[in-house]
């Protein structure tokens, strides 16, 4: 089945950011009553910087912090203080700033190395999913230049792995060890939100969204909801190379 898809512009980052505050405040309120709290998958990079720190301040006031259960995509195989970790970017742009509560936090432990780092989130995510049937209420996703999301890069290993939600992965710049969640817990999340800005990234935007279907070359192909919606939020460099029969929506 297709998932719904929504393709949303914005005339810049700083308009992206608001939209996506706005829609993970409703996503977290939504869940939060519906189930009883809100489990977030959060993406690392300099797009949700933005994002993170419109949170942190007054669009994230309405957000039931106490309910959110903080997971993570994908990190590399680095300390949580080292400057590329992206718990630790997330942790100083919004999680020590707003009340969720610490055991609630679930970082991926990639100091721990690669296969140890992926083996213990397996153990954590079937641990404290259970009663979310095993899946999240938001996933938050970037895209890279190549077409790769979270750590899940063209023809590499990791974009078959079926039998596991988190599995080790080879990234083709350093640092090269990294831990991602697979297909099959990324496209069971109830709303899947790609997050991409810029010039540079215009090229593969095009492809991924209007080009033929080829999901080794560009794993952002391969993310496509179960039962769940599908967004796609752009700012205007990054939608400029998108046809307009298309038909995305502009704010």
């Amino acid at each position: 089945m297709t998932p719904e898809r929504t393709i949303r512009v914005f005339p810049s980052p700083d308009g992206l950011a608001v939209a996506a505050a706005a829609l993970f405040s409703e996503t977290a309120r939504a869940a939060a009553s519906a189930r009883g709290d809100s489990r977030v998958c959060l993406a690392g990079g300099s797009t949700p910087k933005g994002l993170y720190r419109r949170l942190a301040g007054d669009l994230g006031r309405d957000v039931p912090w106490p309910s959110v259960c903080a997971y993570f995509g994908d990190e590399r195989c680095v300390p949580p203080d080292h400057p590329d970790s992206n718990y630790g970017m997330a942790r100083a742009t919004l999680l020590d700033r707003v009340p969720v509560r610490p055991e609630c936090i679930f970082r991926i432990p990639g100091e721990l190395g690669l296969g140890t780092a992926a083996d213990t989130y397996e153990q954590t995510l079937r641990e404290t999913l259970v009663a979310a049937d095993g899946r999240f209420d938001l996933v938050l996703l970037g895209l890279g230049t190549d077409g790769h999301t979270a750590s899940l890069f063209s023809q590499t290993p990791a974009l078959h792995v079926t039998d596991r939600w988190c599995t080790g992965a080879v990234a083709p710049t350093a640092p090269k060890e990294r831990v991602t969640l697979t297909l099959p817990i990324l496209n069971a999340g109830r709303r899947v939100v790609f997050l991409v800005t810029g010039k540079e990234k215009a090229g593969v935007v095009r492809a991924v969204l209007c080009g033929p279907r080829d999901p080794d070359r560009f794993p952002a192909q391969a993310i496509q909801p179960t039962d769940g919606s599908l967004f796609w939020l752009l700012d205007e460099s990054a939608a400029s190379d998108l046809p307009q029969s298309l038909g995305v929506r502009r704010s």
